[in-house]
């Protein structure tokens, strides 16, 4: 019995899903490092600062929970 061409499009469309979802978490980590807790503080102390400010210094304030997250993210989507 052989493969229909939806069966096929559709395993590609979820292998490029969740690659572009493997994308997404690597980028996200690879952004708080490059950002650092320093610079995300200074940017949420600003006066006038915006809520990005205020919400990546919380990420990077609570970063075990974040490393969690954005770690899971990417092995769940590495191994489906």
């Amino acid at each position: 019995m052989g493969w229909e061409i939806r069966e096929i499009g559709a395993l590609v469309l979820a292998a490029l899903a969740l690659l572009g979802l493997r994308a997404i978490a690597a980028a996200f980590e690879s952004s708080l490092v490059a950002v650092g807790l320093p610079r995300a503080q200074e940017l949420a102390a600003e006066p006038g600062s915006r809520r990005r400010g205020l919400a990546l210094a919380s990420l990077l304030d609570d970063h075990e929970a974040t490393a969690f997250t954005g770690r899971a993210l990417a092995t769940v989507a590495t191994l489906l």
